[in-house]
């Protein structure tokens, strides 16, 4: 009910050294049937048996895949009790060969890297590139499965950019 707003902003007591400038954080709105990447520490599986232990590797724990946002859901302000809160980017992971009920988009996968989410993803970044550079959109919030058909959603940065901005003021926000 509340996936839209499944944010963390931690404060550190002292600089992280040797990884880069902070990734910029997406605010417009262009993120529906554009392709993106999702960077998640999760599960591993492939389409038909989902999820499977043996393909966790505990040396190598990151993941990535690509797919479109099929769902953009706008913020809901004021949240009501017992009601979808919005801000939320959805997609589903789709068969080569269809068949598989989609729920949010498109009957074929958008490349051989199409995936979703999977189990222990949770927190991790969905990218999208918008004028030349790569930019989070999202933050990996709950899916169903890992298998065909499944359905993922994502945290929508550009709905919370004002709670952002006022928790954190040096924040890199673009594309709003």
């Amino acid at each position: 009910m509340r996936a839209g707003y499944d944010f963390a902003i931690v404060v550190l007591d002292r600089p992280v050294k040797g990884v880069g400038e902070p990734a910029p954080l997406y605010a417009g709105a262009e993120e529906m049937n554009r392709l993106r990447a999702i960077a998640g520490h999760g599960m591993r599986g492939a389409g038909s048996p989902g999820e499977r232990a043996d393909d966790y590797d505990d040396e190598n724990p990151r993941a990535a895949a690509q797919n479109l946002i099929e769902n953009v859901t706008e913020a809901v302000d004021p949240i009501l009790a017992g009601e979808d809160g919005g801000n939320g980017l959805g997609l589903d992971f789709d068969k080569e060969a269809g068949g598989v009920q989609n729920t949010e988009g498109a009957l074929t996968p958008v490349n051989e890297r199409e995936g979703a989410l999977a189990s222990d993803d949770s927190g991790g970044s969905r990218w999208m590139r918008y004028r030349k550079q790569w930019r989070v959109i999202g933050v990996n919030a709950n899916g169903d499965t890992s298998q065909y058909g499944a359905v993922a959603y994502f945290a929508r940065v550009s709905g919370q950019a004002e709670w952002i901005k006022s928790a954190f003021p040096g924040a890199k926000l673009t594309g709003g």
